[in-house]
């Protein structure tokens, strides 16, 4: 590393951090003893945040210990999971010349000497390092279910290291980390308290972080030397000949302690030869008056750069266009110069120290001695020289990688767009932003097809443009959808571009896809007549060319939305012309095209409900099994969550609540487990709402009440119509009326202006049954509730929701005398029914008809 390399060439006395350093070696006892521990050393560039990382490690007292050290990089902020890889590699000994045969065995061997539990671990740290996978069961997963695996794949490994022997990570730069790679230290920090882990970071103070609070948590705040450590520095740097004096108060006023900045400012002294001898023993030959030093540490370098001889100067900016690490074979590759002159600037450099040497075998790799060099050396470039050794570089990493791009894509993609080379640009950046997708890295995904859209603009349009125009909104709908929400106008105006850009085209198979996500966003909105139209449009186009799978996904589409919109009929029929098509073997890959569950579940789940709607209830529960079973035999967690819910819902209609309630926790479990904030809300007001139904009403109540205060509510998304009302009807049996009767009012002006109509009968019936549970009874307006809901779900053709509303009227009617026409209007409503008289439902009409007759 950049510290090793420095250690080698002999640091500087380290001076002024006793007391941080006492901390460290407390809270390096304390993850001794099994309290694991995590400490951020905080301040601005220069200030030795590295150096004091360096100085515990590398003591006396991390004798014993696994020390793994990982950093970030400005330019690979967009690249997730990079300090993560470099730790892995850096643990299991892999090269940059290892292929992915050696890059297996190492990591197998590594994984199961350490423990043969971990083989479960194996097939994502080898996706992590861009290995090919062969597990079937991995092969099965989406995108966040990959996520959440390695994630915790990553965890396990490094926990299960540390049962071994105390383990240390140190994570460099914190303010150039990419997503992915916070939430793994959100993800392993809560695992700290009984780990024999020390987790040591560092960053800059603009970086936020939420482990605050965390009572094993130290922050360090370092800021420059005082005055005294400052000169005891100067004093190891320079030597105590009398005619430093005032030149040491002149640097320690102007550097404010910053020990880099001190460092620097005295090798520009040696450099204009203001100072003279050795290194601790130095004389000034210059008047103090004469000598300037500048105002910035970054003017210092700029001015010890332009110092240079030109070719070394020419070379150091080269290597500063690779990035913070900069390879020999491609120093080599983008600079012409002869070998001997390149190694004696490299020399040159090194002595100067603007360049560290960190690798020897098998490939030289040379570093920079500090970020902020590398920052200097870069920008100090003129624009059309910079763009050149961009585009070199994607040369040459071309051919240095040209058998393992997939590994570089976000550099070459990084390297390309700087070099304005836009057709590779575009090739590369569209590239990552897919890699980024399939590992569930939402964030940097969209940076990437972003950025690739804006490189598109550059290149003359054609068919290909085009269509690649389109691919890249295709991919980035969904990215947008997780990152900004399903409902946020960049969703739709990015499928809105794609829909223009097909009609630009001409006949052509991608707009399927992006009608499909355009009835995407207007179903999860709400907005169904929109999404009803698309849905019809993508039946004609999959009809129109014969193809299986797109006609089961338009299929797919529309089942969902005329369930919505109360049309269970008409849905109904294309749930049955999915499962008739359905084929586990050749449509389990749609989910991973169109959605996040499974097409052959989620029919199911719909049949389900629908039958229970149109009272077959008896049917509706052999179809939740069905959906059940088929979830669990493709052991795919979204689709098994979506199975869970939905069985539950269907138990807890026809009145089998303790069943209902263990599918409901169940669904909650896995939502919570693999971080489907869906399934977090949902299974949560269902299992809260089922607690109050078995009589434990108040930690029903705060259960639902956390649910629908959180920031997870807005995943209700169309599905509020089902749950929301379910908590009213809660809120009712324990007593709390007024908010009862507030939610379905608000629910049912919602139906009526979205067409979410779905549970707009059990709503109507529902706030009847309030209103005579007011102090005040409003029955006749209660009437005309039930009336309402028995209009409603006579159109629907919901025979179960009509017995209900029946019910409900009967029972009025019985308390007024009216038990004649009670009588009449349930016994030919029950006569109807031909199953399901073992549900809650039928077992309380015959006992009302009982009672009535």
């Amino acid at each position: 590393t950049r510290l090793q390399a420095a250690a080698m060439r002999g640091f500087s006395r380290f001076v002024g951090r006793n007391v941080e350093m006492e901390q460290l070696r407390r809270a390096l006892q304390q993850a001794s003893d099994g309290r694991g521990q995590v400490v951020a050393v905080v301040g601005e560039p220069g200030v030795g945040k590295s150096r004091l990382l360096w100085e515990l490690t590398h003591s006396h007292r991390t004798e014993g210990w696994l020390v793994l050290e990982s950093g970030s990089s400005s330019y690979g902020k967009a690249t997730a999971y990079l300090p993560i890889t470099d730790l892995l590699k850096g643990y299991c000994k892999i090269e940059d010349r290892d292929d992915h045969r050696e890059i297996r065995e190492k990591v197998t061997g590594k994984l199961l000497t350490l423990d043969e539990a971990l083989k479960p671990t194996l097939p994502a740290l080898l996706a992590l390092l861009d290995v090919s996978v062969q597990d079937s069961q991995w092969q099965t997963l989406d995108a966040p279910q990959r996520r959440r695996q390695t994630l915790d794949s990553v965890k396990h490994l490094l926990m299960r290291e540390g049962q071994v022997q105390p383990l240390c990570l140190v994570f460099e730069d914190l303010h150039w980390i990419d997503s992915e790679t916070q939430a793994f230290l959100d993800n392993l920090i809560e695992s700290l308290p009984t780990a024999r882990l020390l987790l040591l970071v560092n960053y800059r103070p603009e970086y936020q972080h939420k482990w605050s609070s965390k009572t094993f948590y130290t922050q360090l705040r370092l800021d420059p030397l005082p005055p005294e450590s400052a000169g005891e520095l100067l004093l190891a740097l320079l030597g105590s000949d009398p005619s430093l004096d005032s030149l040491k108060q002149l640097l320690i006023q102007r550097t404010e302690g910053n020990p880099f900045f001190l460092e620097e400012s005295v090798r520009t002294l040696v450099e204009t030869n203001a100072l003279i001898e050795e290194r601790g023993s130095y004389r000034l030959v210059k008047d103090l008056p004469s000598i300037q030093v500048p105002p910035t540490v970054q003017a210092v370098l700029a001015a010890r750069i332009d110092r240079l001889p030109p070719e070394d100067k020419h070379l150091l900016q080269s290597a500063s266009v690779i990035g913070e690490n900069v390879p020999l074979t491609l120093l080599q590759g983008i600079i012409e110069m002869p070998e001997e002159e390149l190694r004696r600037g490299l020399g040159q450099l090194q002595a100067a120290e603007f360049l560290y040497e960190t690798n020897l075998f098998p490939d030289v790799e040379y570093t920079f001695k500090h970020g902020l060099t590398y920052q200097v050396a870069y920008n100090s470039l003129l624009a059309e020289r910079r763009r050149a050794l961009h585009t070199r570089t994607v040369d040459v990493i071309e051919s240095v990688y040209a058998d393992r791009l997939v590994e570089h894509v976000e550099r070459l993609a990084h390297h390309g767009l700087r070099g304005e080379v836009w057709d590779r640009a575009v090739k590369y950046l569209h590239q990552a932003g897919r890699k980024a997708a399939m590992r569930s890295a939402n964030r940097e995904a969209a940076g990437y097809f972003q950025q690739t859209l804006e490189a598109l603009e550059h290149l003359p349009e054609n068919r290909q443009t085009l269509e690649e125009a389109i691919d890249i909104r295709v991919d980035l709908g969904p990215v947008l959808g997780v990152t900004k929400g399903n409902y946020a106008p960049e969703v739709e105006e990015t499928y809105t571009e794609a829909r223009e850009l097909c009609q630009r085209m001409g006949e052509t198979p991608k707009l399927f896809p992006v009608l499909w996500g355009l009835s995407r966003v207007y179903n999860r909105r709400g907005e169904l007549q929109r999404a009803r139209e698309l849905g019809d449009e993508l039946l004609t186009m999959a009809q129109r060319v014969h193809d299986p799978a797109l006609i089961l996904e338009a299929h797919h589409t529309l089942w969902a939305i005329l369930f919505s919109l109360g049309e269970f009929l008409s849905g109904t029929e294309h749930v049955e012309r999915g499962r008739a098509l359905y084929d586990p073997q050749q449509h389990h890959q749609l989910t991973f095209l169109y959605g996040g569950h499974d097409p052959g579940v989620c029919c199911r789940t719909h049949a389900a409900r629908q039958l229970w709607l149109l009272g077959y209830p008896n049917q509706a529960r052999q179809r939740s099994q069905e959906a059940l079973a088929l979830a669990r035999e493709l052991s795919h967690a979204y689709s098994l969550a979506l199975a869970l819910l939905w069985v539950g819902w269907v138990h807890q209609h026809c009145g089998e609540t303790q069943v209902a309630r263990e599918r409901a926790e169940a669904a909650l479990a896995i939502g919570t487990e693999h971080g489907f904030p869906r399934f977090v809300v949902q299974g949560t007001l269902l299992a809260g709402r089922l607690l109050v139904e078995q009589g434990q009403v108040e930690e029903g109540f705060v259960q639902m009440r956390q649910a629908v205060a959180s920031d997870l509510v807005r995943e209700l998304g169309r599905d509020r119509t089902y749950f929301l009302p379910l908590m009213a009807e809660a809120f009712g049996r324990g007593g709390q009326i007024a908010e009862g009767l507030s939610i379905l009012t608000e629910e049912l002006t919602s139906a009526h202006k979205t067409g979410l109509r779905a549970y707009e009968a059990e709503m109507h019936r529902l706030k009847g049954e309030l209103l005579l549970k007011q102090t005040v009874p409003s029955e006749k307006e209660a009437e005309a509730c039930f009336q309402d809901a028995i209009d409603v779900s006579r159109r629907q053709k919901a025979k179960s929701f009509e017995l209900r509303a029946v019910m409900s009227l009967s029972r009025l009617w019985q308390r007024q005398g009216k038990k004649e026409e009670a009588r009449q209007i349930l016994s030919k409503l029950y006569g109807w029914f031909t199953e399901g008289f073992d549900t809650a439902d039928l077992k309380e009409a015959k006992a009302l008809l009982e009672e009535l007759s």
